[in-house]
Formats: C-alpha cells, structure tokens, sequence
C-alpha cells in the first residue's frame, strides 16, 4: 500500500504532462514510444490494483 501512495503522485504528474505536453516533451525517438506505453499501462495495472 506505501509503495501505490508514493506511484499515485508520480502517475497523475506524468499523466498531467502527458495531457499538456503530449509524448514528444523530449526528442525522443519514434520507435521508444512503445517503451512509454508499456511503463503507463504498467503504472495502470500496479495503481489500480493495490489501491
């Protein structure tokens, strides 16, 4: 449960920047955005499983 309180700031920041900023807040390259896909559904799963 300590570990979903401290993921649940760090989630919604990201999903905050994601909202106003988009994926391409850094120049990141096309083919890593899968790697971001794979981190939030990750944090999805993990957030809404322990809280």
């Amino acid at each position: 449960m300590a570990i979903g309180m401290i993921l649940t700031p760090i989630y919604s920041l990201s999903m905050s920047r994601q909202m106003f900023y988009g994926y391409r807040l850094f120049n990141v390259p096309k083919s890593h955005l899968w790697i971001l896909d794979h981190e939030k559904s990750y944090f999805d799963v993990y957030t809404f499983y322990y809280n």
